[in-house]
């Protein structure tokens, strides 16, 4: 049996979906919606080290199949990787190996915990390049799944939707170059918002997008823009949202040449494309790329490398 934990997170429970058919899998999902009360019992736990925090956090049939773990189950935590939860789960599940799994940036000051979790048996594996030589971990591939959302009505040009994470610059820059060429798109910046930049095509937003809500919006786009944070070279999610859809790309990530799906039709690079190509890069016919390129990034395919 493959267990897998999880944050109740949109995304996660849209790319894990798939798994619900599986006999081989069970997902057990750590609720992000607390009481204040649950808040206050969590920080002393955290101080104190009462280790009690599963037991008013988790539900307690979830608690029950950690406790009888098997030698020959495997526990994968689907980017948890908070010391605290790794900790509690570590020991629900009475030290069992555990195997976690980030699709984020690894803070710099996690080198330790990294080093003495290890020690204890548990592995890390992370989609970034970078913090696999940093932190000495396991490279695996970026995780997604397949999609139909069926054809929409093309609204806009372009589209990015996230939080800021220091990327207003480049995102205005891009977006000034799009709407001087006469495209207009749709740019939402999560966050407080930036009273000295104001573009046509640029939005914020005070609260999260829901998750099939970005997936529509990008469905009913042309490109899908996405700029990657200083020092990352993992493949975001937002890759995966255009492949799987058959939508073009413009980013940042000067790796995504390196990958057997990349096509200079589809792909725009920034620092590697010239701006005075991406007016015959937007008016290009999208390539399609062999499906099977694309396979082993499918969740049900991706759990074999555990």
């Amino acid at each position: 049996m493959i267990y897998i934990v999880h944050y109740d997170i949109d995304y996660h429970n849209f790319i894990l979906q798939p798994l619900h058919e599986r006999t081989d899998v069970t997902l057990i999902e750590i609720p992000t919606k607390i009481s204040w009360l649950m808040k206050q019992l969590l920080r002393i736990d955290h101080q104190l080290k009462l280790n009690m925090a599963p037991y008013v956090r988790y539900r307690k049939s979830d608690i029950f199949k950690l406790k009888f773990v098997k030698n020959d189950d495997k526990i994968i935590l689907f980017s948890i990787i908070y010391p605290m939860d790794v900790l509690w789960i570590f020991k629900l599940a009475k030290k069992h190996p555990l195997n976690i799994w980030t699709w984020n940036i690894i803070p710099y000051y996690y080198t330790e915990y990294i080093k003495e979790s290890t020690k204890r048996g548990i592995k890390f594996f992370t989609f970034d390049k970078g913090d696999s030589i940093k932190h000495s971990i396991k490279l695996l591939p970026q995780v997604y799944r397949s999609l139909n959302l069926g054809s929409r009505a093309i609204k806009n040009d372009f589209v990015f939707i996230g939080k800021e994470k220091g990327r207003i610059s480049t995102i205005a820059n891009l977006t000034k170059q799009l709407e001087n060429l006469g495209y207009s798109g749709k740019i939402i910046i999560v966050g407080p918002e930036h009273n000295s930049i104001k573009l046509k095509s640029l939005e914020y937003s005070s609260h999260l997008i829901p998750y099939m809500d970005v997936l529509q919006i990008e469905a009913s786009s042309n490109v899908i823009i996405d700029i990657i944070q200083e020092g990352q070279s993992g493949l975001t999610l937002r890759i995966f949202e255009a492949l799987f859809m058959r939508k073009k790309i413009i980013s940042n990530n000067s790796s995504l040449e390196k990958y057997a799906w990349y096509n200079a039709n589809n792909i725009f690079i920034i620092g590697k494309d010239n701006y005075e190509s991406l007016s015959d890069f937007m008016s290009q016919k999208y390539v399609d790329i062999p499906l099977e390129l694309l396979s082993k990034y499918d969740i049900n395919n991706w759990l074999n490398n555990f």
